[in-house]
């Protein structure tokens, strides 16, 4: 799980245990 979203606010690591973003 890369935190490649962390500068996003729409990407949250903990809303998302998997590692998948909702783009």
């Amino acid at each position: 799980a890369l935190r490649l979203f962390v500068g996003e606010p729409v990407w949250t690591p903990h809303n998302r245990p998997q590692d998948d973003h909702p783009a």
